[in-house]
């Protein structure tokens, strides 16, 4: 359950960095949740796969 809520916050800061125009932070965030769950949200599809 701390998984998910970890997931969710990784998510969320990403989409903050994105908001912000800090690019690298987000996609770094990205790339990350992407290697823990690559069916979260719609991850693989903000990084582009």
């Amino acid at each position: 359950r701390s998984e998910e809520l970890l997931r969710a916050l990784r998510y969320e800061r990403a989409l903050v960095y994105e908001d912000l125009g800090q690019r690298r932070r987000a996609r770094s965030e990205l790339e990350k949740l992407y290697a823990e769950d690559p069916d979260y949200e719609d991850v693989a599809a903000r990084l582009g796969l």
